[in-house]
């Protein structure tokens, strides 16, 4: 995990954090604005000081500030008044962005309105031969190790449910192509002034997550198990609402996810919406309790507003979910390696997934290893990797991480929420907590692998999570004692150029990014942290002859 500008924090990065390569001939190798009414926060008691976190970038930065109740505008006076500059409004945590020198930010901790100033943490997106029947990795084998055939067979498939992709855009290919599967929202990103990029993904991260999610090729007719020579997500028939927050570098910023948040959660019942589900393929490890994170508080306001939440478990392999995973009230999906095969019994939890700590651990677990996905034709990844041995066609490529695992798992939820619609998160997570396999390791994988097969005859199970909120305290450590439980180093955007490609048919006019500013600051999203590919055996650094050392997507 790349080293954050903040002393005491990480950068971000998306939960697929590797772009996985393999050679061809190993069939089973390889594997990535509408504002809500201020949401209310516990007033800060006459003991208490604000959390100040600052960053180590030299000058002024770009911080988060949240405010107690009531006084927000106070806060922004105050940020004016030490001489700092009031960026975007992040009304779903009470806060905004602000643009500060480390010792205005200090200054601003004795103030009684302010609640926190964190640094707004740099984000970055989190990637042989192929038979559609026997892969493991593709849709055949997918629906039958995690099970969610049998909701096709039933005859659900995410009918009518809506689910947001905070992500890097999407490009309607053709799997992504039928009216009204893709819904395009705002574009957070500081290329989105241009009509050529505005929305679609240049990256070619939140392509693969879509099609993992609701992809269908044409032609591809329920009952879907029958159509195993078509692609198809998990829930063939939701619709994907995409929020772009990632450039054609994978960079984003922690300001911007929580403003692309804030928009989802004040359009879910928009008319042809019904945003039940939100994936978010990324994380954070910022060094901070969830209980003071504002990506934390921003994911629970869109929990408790009704919205389903799923989030990567986080790529680096380390102990301690990032954030926004280590919130309890989310669903935080590690990712399981299948062993390239089509049995179970073979699976374990992925060497790059990050794991609990005993207290917080993955809610469950789902494959993310050697999963077919979508390409974005002519964005960076499919650019600089779409003809190398990770490449099955012209339209499939394949990638590995806790990304790939979360855009499933929200799958997963739209169609358990198509047979449901009434549930709650708090039911929807318990449901399929309960009636996951318990097969791996509970600190590693929670309740294990899911298993879609058991949840669909399975009792509704109701259940309400209590645990201490990230919207009404700044205490400085989290309480685990309530709730039910299953037990970047940051690099400036410089700017280049996206030359004309093919793409789909058509062609990419090209537009020059010379470097921009995003409210008031400097856009300094950190790139991804990219791993070692071990090749096919999986064991070292070498790849079929080759040493294949760690490498970093730029």
């Amino acid at each position: 995990m790349a080293v954050a500008a903040a002393a005491t924090a990480r950068g971000v990065t998306w939960g697929d954090s590797r772009w996985r390569r393999t050679v061809a001939a190993v069939s089973s190798a390889v594997s990535i604005l509408g504002f809500l009414p201020m949401v209310g926060l516990a007033a800060t008691g006459a003991t208490e000081t604000a959390t100040i976190v600052t960053s180590t970038t030299p000058g002024a930065a770009s911080y988060i500030v949240r405010a107690t109740p009531g006084h927000v505008a106070e806060a922004r006076a105050a940020v004016k008044a030490v001489g700092g500059a009031v960026g975007a409004d992040l009304s779903i945590i009470d806060g905004f962005q602000a643009t500060l020198t480390a010792d205005q930010a200090r200054t601003l901790g004795g103030h009684k309105g302010i609640l926190s100033v964190t640094p707004d943490f740099g984000a970055t997106l989190q990637g042989s031969s192929y038979d559609p029947n026997t892969d493991a990795g593709g849709p055949v084998g997918l629906s039958s190790d995690i099970g969610y055939n049998a909701y096709w067979n039933a005859g659900f498939s995410g009918q009518g449910i809506g689910v947001a992709l905070i992500d890097s855009g999407v490009v309607p290919v053709p799997a992504l192509s039928t009216s009204g599967k893709i819904i395009y929202g705002p574009d957070f990103t500081p290329t989105g002034y241009f009509t050529q990029v505005r929305g679609l993904d240049t990256y070619g991260h939140g392509t693969f997550m879509a099609g993992l999610i609701a992809g269908r090729d044409p032609g591809a007719t329920a009952p879907y198990n029958a159509n195993a020579g078509y692609y198809l997500g998990v829930a063939p028939d939701a619709k994907i609402i995409s929020v772009k927050v990632a450039d054609a570098s994978g960079a984003t910023m922690a300001s911007a996810v929580i403003a692309a948040i804030q928009w989802v959660v004040a359009h879910r019942d928009d008319p042809g919406l019904n945003i039940k589900v939100l994936n978010l393929s990324l994380g954070v490890r910022d060094g901070l309790p969830y209980q003071q994170d504002p990506l934390d508080a921003a994911v629970e306001a869109a929990w408790k507003s009704g919205i389903t939440v799923v989030v990567a478990a986080g790529n680096d392999g380390q102990v301690g979910l990032t954030a926004p995973a280590n919130d309890p009230y989310v669903i935080a999906v590690g990712a399981v390696d299948t062993g390239s095969t089509l049995s179970v019994s073979d699976d374990k939890v992925a060497s790059f997934s990050n794991v609990g700590d005993g207290t917080r651990n993955p809610d469950f677990a789902v494959l993310g290893t050697h999963i077919v996905g979508l390409r974005a034709p002519g964005s960076a990844l499919d650019q600089q990797y779409g003809n190398g041995p990770g490449s099955i066609n012209a339209s499939l490529i394949r990638g590995s991480g806790t990304s790939e695992a979360a855009a499933i798992a929200s799958g997963a939820v739209a169609l358990l929420l198509s047979q449901r619609p009434s549930l709650t998160p708090d039911q929807v997570k318990a449901t399929l907590v309960i009636h996951s396999m318990w097969n791996l390791p509970q600190q590693q994988a929670g309740a294990g692998e899911l298993n879609m097969g058991w949840v669909l005859n399975a009792a509704t199970e109701y259940r309400t999570q209590s645990w201490p909120s990230a919207t009404v305290s700044n205490s400085s450590s989290p309480t685990s004692s309530a709730g039910w439980s299953t037990t970047p180093s940051g690099s400036t955007w410089t700017g280049s150029t996206w030359t004309s490609v093919n793409w789909s048919g058509s062609t990419w006019t090209g537009s020059t990014w010379t470097g921009s500013t995003w409210t008031g600051s400097t856009w300094t999203g950190c790139t991804w942290t990219g791993s070692t590919w071990t090749g096919s055996t999986w064991t070292g650094s070498t790849w079929t002859g080759s040493t294949w050392t760690s490498y970093s997507w730029s």
